[in-house]
């Protein structure tokens, strides 16, 4: 699952989402972020794609500092 990369998500990146179970049982996982698994994942992944795909993978591309970068080019 992909909470098992990016751990258990905040109350706002769930926010969105309609399903009060699905809400229940995403929040309900504390899990830490673990995004080195993306390293085992793929072993001869270079670094700089593992950090590509850090900056990418999170549960709302709109809230957040990262947020505001994919917002900013989602509007051009």
């Amino acid at each position: 699952m992909i909470t098992d990369l990016l751990g258990t998500p905040v109350i706002e990146d769930v926010y969105h989402i309609t399903s009060p179970s699905a809400v229940k049982s995403l929040l309900s996982q504390s899990k830490p972020e673990a995004l080195a698994k993306l390293y085992q994942l793929a072993p001869n992944t270079s670094h700089g794609a593992v950090h590509l795909l850090s900056q990418m993978l999170i549960f709302n591309p709109v809230s957040g500092e990262r947020g505001q970068v994919w917002g900013k080019c989602w509007a051009k």
